[in-house]
C-alpha cells in the first residue's frame, strides 16, 4: 500500500509540481516516459521473472519507484533553494528526471507480474479471488489516502517535504518486500504441467 499511496500521488501531481518548479512539460515528459517503458518492458517481463523470485521482482520494479521520487526531491530543492547551475541546472534536472521515469516504466512490468505470482502462490483454487480482491482494494485505497495526505503535506509543507516523504514510504515498501515470506508451492498447474500430463 505504501508504494501506491506514494507513486499514485508523485505521478499525479508531477505536473503540476514541476511547473510550479519551473521546469515546464517535465511532469508530462516523466509520465510519458514511464508508460512507454512500462509498454516495452511487457514483452520481457516474463523471461526475466522466469530467472529471480517473487522477492527480487518486487523489490527491482519498486526501486524506480524510489529512484523518481528522489529525482523529484532533488528537483523541489533545487527549485526552492533558487539553484539554477551545476547539479541543479535544468539539464541534469531533465536527464535525471526522464532516467528515472524510464527505469521506473522498466521495473513496472516486473513489479506486476511479481505481485501477481506472489498473491497467486499464496492462494488456494478456493480463495485467488478473494486474495485478488483484497490486494485490489487496498491498491484502490491507497489512491484515496495518498491524496489525503498530499493534500495536508503541500498544504502545510513544500515541495521538498512532500517528495521526500514520498520517498520514505517508499523505502518502507521496499523494506517490506525483502522481508516477504518465501511463497509456498503454487497449488494451480502451470502449462509446462499441462504439456507433460499429455506425454
Amino acid at each position: 500500500m505504501f508504494l501506491f499511496v506514494a507513486f499514485s500521488q508523485c505521478q499525479g501531481l508531477a505536473s503540476e509540481l514541476y511547473s510550479q518548479l519551473g521546469f515546464e512539460s517535465l511532469g508530462q515528459l516523466c509520465v510519458f516516459t514511464i508508460y512507454i517503458c512500462f509498454a516495452a518492458s511487457n514483452f520481457v517481463a516474463t523471461n526475466v521473472k522466469s530467472k529471480i523470485s517473487h522477492k527480487t521482482g518486487l523489490f527491482m520494479g519498486a526501486f524506480g519507484y524510489a529512484l523518481l521520487s528522489a529525482a523529484g526531491a532533488f528537483a523541489s530543492y533545487c527549485g526552492q533553494e533558487d539553484l539554477k547551475d551545476g547539479l541543479c541546472g535544468s539539464t541534469f534536472i531533465y536527464t535525471t528526471s526522464i532516467a528515472s521515469s524510464a527505469i521506473l516504466g522498466l521495473g513496472a512490468a516486473l513489479l506486476w507480474l511479481s505481485q501477481a505470482s506472489y498473491v497467486t502462490d499464496c492462494s488456494t483454487p478456493e480463495n485467488l479471488g478473494s486474495m485478488n480482491g483484497v490486494f485490489w482494494s487496498i491498491s484502490m485505497s491507497a489512491f484515496l489516502t495518498g491524496a489525503i495526505l498530499s493534500t495536508f503535506v503541500l498544504g502545510y509543507t513544500n515541495h521538498f517535504v512532500f517528495y521526500m516523504m514520498m520517498l520514505t514510504l517508499l523505502v518502507i515498501s521496499l523494506i517490506i518486500f525483502t522481508c516477504l515470506p518465501k511463497a509456498p508451492k503454487s497449488q494451480f498447474k502451470t502449462s509446462d504441467d499441462n504439456v507433460k500430463s499429455l506425454g
